[in-house]
């Protein structure tokens, strides 16, 4: 009998599997690999499996971090940044292939996950096209309490019921008007009487086309509809919080993988030093600036990474923030004061050196200052620069110092 075209597709092959780029030196890394019987096509064929898998596996891994880092700290591996994800990797293989089956059972799940989620998603939206379980619950309470009128007031609708609530209302006027005596004829006389008014008044049309007892019927199976809907809208929110909550926690474990791996933490230690040192060493604001920005966004990455990587390890955050902030401050002032020293007295001088300054005195950001703080970085950097020209002898310095003081005013006025 000829076998299947799967059955084929599946048979394992020692001469193929020792043709698959890498296999052999697979095997070579396992203990004691001289002793392997190549005739072995059963534990050969474990091994082959074990690592295709851990190919896979690595391949699908240093994608998923590549990407997450980028987007957590914006800094960007190459390959050889990940190289050590394959050696991870594959020495799970070799030394633990439950654990790997299970890391790639995570990464599967965590691959498939999303998509039953969004599955859901739409499901429920379809189901709650024309209302979210908060407004079937609103008209389930409403219909409950109709129903409870119909069941007050049966018997009681419709002309000889109405004629029947008049003779009971009439009966009780007469005992307790000459009688002086309570009227018993009927029980929940007023309920009756305001349960029959408010169905006449809402059902009106319905009840004169069907009858009360239809109407009643329609309106009990419409709240087995809504039972119905509102247990599936429950299901389905139930699986979805299950799902979330699953993928979340398979996240956290594959992401969390990353700080087991050492080389592949250093890396991003190394990446992010050289960024920094490398914003450090430049002599222009926007380097200087960039340097501020990245430093405050990577110390912050500690405390909200899905990884477990401080990428600020490799460094000590609070000297390299003072550096920083001294060089800025720095610059900012000799840029400063080299403009006044440029500017010329005599017409519009407040205005030109206004002019001079304007992109100093609009700005909103310095390095990691916003606002307030930006503006209040400047103004202190303007008044070093009244202090600088205040012991200088000449009358020009004094002159623009002057002007300078009346620059700070007005910023310290603006809103």
């Amino acid at each position: 009998m000829a076998k299947s075209p799967e059955a084929e597709k599946e048979k394992f092959s020692v001469d193929a599997a020792l043709n698959k780029k890498g296999f052999a030196e697979f095997l070579a890394k396992h203990p004691d690999p001289a002793n392997f019987d190549m005739a072995d096509e059963e534990t050969l064929k474990e091994f082959f499996e074990a690592f295709e898998k851990s190919t896979k596996l690595a391949e699908e891994l240093k994608a998923l971090y590549r990407d997450q880092i980028e987007k957590e700290m914006d800094i960007k591996l190459d390959q050889k940044d990940l190289a050590s994800v394959d050696v991870y990797i594959e020495e799970m293989a070799i030394g633990d292939k439950r654990e790997l089956d299970r890391l790639f059972n995570r990464l599967d799940n965590f691959k498939e996950l999303p998509k039953e989620i969004e599955g859901l998603e739409k499901e429920l939206s379809e189901i709650t096209r024309n209302g979210n379980a908060d407004a079937l619950s609103s008209l389930q309470g409403t219909l409950e309490g109709d129903v409870d009128k119909f069941v007050a007031a049966r018997g009681y609708l419709g002309s000889i019921g109405t004629i029947k609530l008049f003779y009971h209302t009439a009966r009780r006027f007469v005992s307790k008007r000459f009688f002086d005596e309570e009227y018993n004829g009927i029980a929940d006389l007023d309920g009756k009487k305001a349960a029959a008014k408010d169905l006449k008044n809402k059902y009106e049309y319905d009840l004169a086309k069907v009858g009360a007892k239809e109407v009643e019927n329609n309106l009990r199976r419409q709240l087995v509809d809504i039972d119905i809907t509102l247990a599936t809208i429950s299901s389905i929110e139930r699986r979805k919080k299950s799902a979330t909550e699953t993928f979340d926690n398979l996240r956290k474990r594959i992401f969390g993988e990353i700080g087991e791996i050492n080389n592949l933490k250093k890396a991003i230690e190394k990446k992010a030093k050289e960024e920094l040192e490398g914003l450090l060493a430049k002599t222009d604001v926007a380097s200087l600036e960039r340097a501020a920005q990245r430093h405050k966004k990577l110390s912050e990455v500690k405390s909200t990474t899905e990884t477990g990587v401080d990428p600020l390890k490799g460094l000590k955050p609070d000297d390299y923030k003072d550096q920083v902030e001294t060089k800025i401050r720095e610059k900012i002032s000799d840029d400063i004061l080299d403009r006044v020293n440029k500017a010329k007295l005599g017409s519009n001088a407040l205005r030109n050196l206004e002019q001079s300054l304007e992109d100093m005195l609009k700005r909103a950001v310095v390095g990691t200052k916003v606002d307030a703080e930006a503006r209040k970085f400047i103004i202190e950097r303007l008044d070093a620069a009244a202090i600088t020209l205040g012991l200088r002898s000449d009358a020009e310095s004094h002159a623009k110092r002057l002007i300078v003081n009346r620059i700070i005013i007005k910023l310290q006025q603006a809103k």
